[in-house]
């Protein structure tokens, strides 16, 4: 709460540093991307996890969420690029050798 400074939820579901995070337009939802190989979505007013996206090596480093809400790309240090869709588990894409270093934006 910015008038109280004080906490209004906390968001507990990864292992590792959190490297992103994007609120949805809705202000109901929001991703979280961490070096424990996860894109968590979140249901901000419960505090809940909603569904995990998992690269399959190394962290993610940053994401971004595409103008539609439902398409999502992460770089990390796995120097791939990777496309989602969250209404699915799997990448919808991934670009191999996209990079010479950790992917970062």
């Amino acid at each position: 709460d910015m008038d109280t400074k004080g906490l209004i939820q906390e968001f507990k579901g990864h292992s590792q540093k959190v490297t992103g995070l994007q609120v949805f337009r809705d202000y109901q939802a929001a991703l979280s991307c961490s070096w424990d190989r996860t894109i968590n979505t979140w249901d901000i007013a419960k505090g809940c996890c909603l569904s995990t996206h998992t690269q399959r090596a190394g962290g993610i480093n940053a994401m971004a969420l595409a103008e539609d809400q439902i398409q999502v790309v992460s770089v990390g240090q796995e120097r791939k690029i990777t496309f989602w869709n969250l209404s699915e588990t799997k990448p919808l894409q991934v670009v191999t050798d996209a990079h010479t270093a950790e992917g970062n934006c």
